[in-house]
């Protein structure tokens, strides 16, 4: 996907003294929305003239700037609508410049590699070092994984600085991740994306926010790497995570790092008992789910800190038989209507 396949403004916003166009651009796979205002579109065209050497007057006049007449909004809308179809057209790679206008740095595969690479050239070893987290939308990942196939140059336009090879680079050596599934992130027609994690060879802390699990492929090694792993919005079983999501050669091997588990603001209606696979966590926050009842936490030998808040847990009679080796339980905003019981916990 390396040229526009469709550009054009579909309607417009008066807000305060200036008016907002809404560009839809298209590609073969792919639509999104920009929205722009006038004196970006005369800056574009500046940087065109100047560098790339677009011939002027294609752009219309600033004279009707500030006329809110809708005769003259539309008629600039359309003006405008056709100044960026003949800059489209008439160069045979697009100017990084307008690749930024149209936000190919967040829907063009190609596009998104170089803009990452451009990051972590510049913030790569401070990450590392640091031992930070890089956080990646579904698009960027997928966009990732394609470019290990894509014939696509290693660089945009020559810039060395976008050279992928700091891409790849950090994401060998990355300790810590963070995966933004699409419902928080995209805003273009793709929600069907495969992401890889198997180019992710260091990682020990994983986070899947708003993920759908079928779309992210396991990566077997990490039962025996990740030693924190947090997913939220994602899951609505433990085991459809700790079991299901791994290939089934590995569904029932313990998860033998692990050491933080956060699987708060899910749809957890159980505490099943594929927990039995998190043999030695010693944290584990089930916060904000729809959990009802406590059980199978007694095969998690290790585990010391409990976090059951915001659940539908109604009873803690005979508590002290399915908390194991707890010694720290946050149990509040619950349905709990008795704490008989509740002394022998930690008696």
């Amino acid at each position: 996907m390396s040229s526009v396949k469709k550009v054009s403004i579909t309607s417009y916003e008066v807000v305060d003294d200036y008016t907002v166009y809404r560009i839809l651009v298209n590609f073969s796979d792919a639509s999104w929305i920009v929205c722009r205002r006038y004196s970006e579109f005369y800056s574009l065209n500046e940087e065109l003239i100047k560098k790339y050497g677009l011939e002027k007057g294609l752009l219309p006049s600033r004279r009707l700037i500030g006329s809110h007449r809708q005769s003259v909004i539309e008629e600039r809308k359309e003006a405008l609508s056709q100044y960026l179809e003949q800059v489209c057209q008439h160069y045979r790679a697009l100017p990084h410049c307008v690749k930024a206008f149209l936000e190919y740095q967040r829907h063009d595969p190609p596009s998104i590699t170089y803009d990452l690479a451009r990051h972590l050239y510049s913030h790569g070893d401070e990450i590392l070092t640091a031992r930070l987290p890089v956080r990646l939308s579904s698009l960027q990942l997928f966009s990732i994984s394609q470019r290990l196939v894509s014939d696509a140059p290693t660089t945009d336009d020559g810039d060395r600085t976008s050279d992928v090879g700091h891409l790849f680079d950090v994401i060998y050596c990355l300790e810590s991740l963070e995966l933004l599934g699409t419902g928080n992130v995209l805003s273009d027609n793709r929600s069907h994306l495969t992401q890889n994690l198997d180019l992710f060879k260091s990682i020990t802390q994983l986070k899947l926010d708003n993920c759908c699990l079928k779309q992210v492929v396991f990566a077997s090694r990490l039962k025996d790497q990740l030693q924190a792993l947090s997913v939220h919005k994602s899951i609505s079983s433990c085991r459809e995570l700790l079991c299901e999501w791994p290939t089934s050669e590995c569904a029932s091997i313990p998860w033998s790092c692990l050491v933080k588990v956060n699987l708060r603001n899910n749809s957890l209606a159980s505490i099943d008992d594929s927990l039995k696979l998190l043999v030695n966590v010693e944290q584990l926050d089930l916060s904000s789910n729809r959990i009802p009842v406590i059980e199978n936490l007694q095969h998690m030998p290790r585990l010391r800190w409990l976090n059951l808040g915001h659940n539908e847990i109604s009873s803690v009679k005979d508590l002290h038989l399915h908390l194991g080796n707890v010694t720290t339980l946050l149990i509040h905003d619950n349905c709990i209507s008795s704490l008989a019981g509740l002394h022998r916990v930690f008696a």
